[in-house]
């Protein structure tokens, strides 16, 4: 966890060094509050900090009593599903208690919390307890298709429902400890896992492994580049829950089209150089003069495709085109780090008096979020 992902909060002296051996682990900031000279603020403005950063969607740790957290949040609590964790540990480090977030990171957190101070995670989620894991929160790299239907098969599966398992599954491992299990690992790498039980509509999950390149003429409309990949999907037995991502030139970052696409698909649209694509020429299926010529690559779908699919990705889908747009699709093999870049966002906001207590949690996320601020020097010093 990256020192900007999460904040280390503690109060006074007693849970100081708890906190420094948890942000050491986890490579996280602590930020202390009391009178001593180390602290980084008086301890009356520990309830603005800790809102700012909940605000902005850094993940929280208290080193405090969980009173103090629910107190100082909870008239900002709102949606569960973009809130990010926060985790409460006792100040001598005996407990550590998720608090919010268990299905977006709190409950594994606290796990490794509490394995980094040889103390008791006291993880409440019912999923977790009993099953062993999260039904609606699937590791990284796999996708749920329906998670509106996960409550009603976590509770089939509770209530010991005949549950059935099909595909490779191994993070699914905690449930063959239950009798009204059975697992069918019969089906191909390629195929979804399925979770039956007993009358619940069933959970599909995809592993995420398709990168999806196109390329359009400018003002492209999106409902045909839209329809263009969701087609080549469909055609190709492809489900469009499986794709990590859209990629195409960086000349195109501004195209509307390609972000309505990956609005579409749920995922993120990020851009290469026409140098990074022209390096992938050799494995390119349909190298072009024409597009040469324009844009200073041989291909732009297939190359944005094979780029994000790594080295030993390979293409399931060459080049397909509609009227104004084409599309590539490659199976991700090894993913290169940071494969192209997405487009930026330009937030106009108002910083108040300069206080953080006079900001809008929206105006403090923005701003938490940047990566350069524009402003009147003396203001842009006051933000801290």
């Amino acid at each position: 966890m990256p020192p900007s992902d999460g904040h280390v909060y503690c109060i006074g002296e007693a849970g100081r060094d708890v906190a420094r051996a948890i942000a050491r682990e986890l490579n996280a900031e602590v930020i202390a509050f009391g009178s001593r000279a180390d602290c980084h603020a008086p301890a009356s403005s520990f309830a603005l900090e800790l809102q700012d950063s909940f605000s902005a969607g850094i993940p929280v740790i208290g080193v405090c009593a969980s009173g103090i957290l629910i107190r100082v949040l909870a008239p900002f609590l709102s949606d569960k599903h973009v809130e990010p964790p926060v985790v409460c540990v006792a100040e001598d480090g005996s407990s550590v208690v998720p608090l919010l977030g268990g299905h977006r990171g709190a409950n594994d957190l606290a796990r490794r919390i509490a394995g980094i101070l040889n103390a008791h995670a006291a993880i409440t989620t019912s999923g977790d307890i009993w099953l062993g894991v999260a039904l609606d929160s699937p590791p990284h790299g796999y996708r749920m298709e329906n998670p509106s239907a996960a409550k009603a098969a976590m509770s089939a599966v509770l209530s010991g429902a005949r549950t059935r398992v099909t595909g490779h599954a191994g993070w699914l491992a905690p449930l063959h400890g239950l009798p009204q299990v059975e697992f069918d690992s019969r089906e191909g790498n390629g195929s979804p896992i399925v979770i039956r039980a007993g009358n619940a509509e069933p959970l599909v999950y995809r592993k995420v492994e398709l990168a999806v390149g196109v390329g359009c003429s400018r003002n492209c409309p999106p409902e045909e580049l839209i329809g263009l990949v969701n087609s080549s999907l469909a055609n190709e037995g492809l489900s469009r829950y499986a794709v990590e991502g859209v990629y195409s030139i960086d000349i195109k970052s501004d195209e509307t089209a390609i972000h309505e696409l990956a609005l579409d698909l749920g995922v993120t649209a990020r851009f290469l150089s026409a140098s990074r694509l022209e390096s992938e020429v050799d494995r390119v299926r349909n190298p072009s003069d024409t597009v040469f010529r324009a844009v200073g690559c041989h291909s732009v779908s297939e190359a944005a495709a094979l780029a994000a699919a790594g080295p030993s990705g390979h293409m399931v889908l060459q080049k397909r085109k509609s009227l104004n747009a084409t599309v590539a699709i490659a199976e991700i093999s090894d993913p290169p780090q940071d494969c192209g870049r997405p487009r930026g966002t330009l937030s106009v906001v108002g910083i108040g008096p300069g206080g953080s207590g006079w900001r809008t949690p929206e105006a403090t996320r923005a701003i938490s979020r940047a990566v350069e601020l524009v402003g009147y020097g003396p203001y842009i010093r006051m933000l801290g």
